[in-house]
This record gives C-alpha cells, sequence and structure tokens, in this order.
C-alpha cells in the first residue's frame, strides 16, 4: 500500500456540532455519519496509524491519498 497523505483537496467544518467534508475538487459536499472516521483520521494526522476498514473508506472517498499523487487544490476560494 502507498505511503498516504490527507488531501490537499477536502475541507471539514461543523455545523450544529454535525461533522462535514467538502471535497473542492468536485465541490461536493458530505455529511460525515460515522464519527469514528473522523477518529480515526485525526489518529492518522497524529500517529500515522488507521485501522483497517477506516483506511479503506476514506481512500475510497479520495481523503487519504497517495504521497506522490498531485495536489490538485489551487487559490481555493470559498465561503469559509
Amino acid at each position: 500500500m502507498p505511503d498516504l497523505n490527507v488531501s490537499d483537496d477536502i475541507i471539514i467544518y461543523f455545523s450544529d456540532n454535525v461533522p462535514y467534508l467538502v471535497d473542492t475538487q468536485i465541490n461536493e459536499e458530505y455529511e460525515i455519519d460515522e464519527p469514528e472516521l473522523l477518529v480515526q483520521l485525526f489518529r492518522f494526522i497524529e500517529t500515522g496509524e488507521i485501522a483497517t476498514e477506516a483506511k479503506r473508506t476514506l481512500m475510497e472517498g479520495n481523503v487519504l491519498v497517495s504521497k506522490d499523487r498531485l495536489a490538485l487544490l489551487k487559490n481555493f476560494g470559498n465561503d469559509f
């Protein structure tokens, strides 16, 4: 499995204590309905460790991407 980074193309924000993920590459917003995914993502950021199922889910959602991948996010401008 390739070395991974958190994608530069995502933003996570909270509204009324509900976490949302924005994929700025395709301009889509998703409610994060599995809090454990955030726990695992922050664990990955801090330690580099992540549960297999969480890794798979986050890779499928393009939240975790190969370190070799070129950053697509440039000059993002939004309402945040």
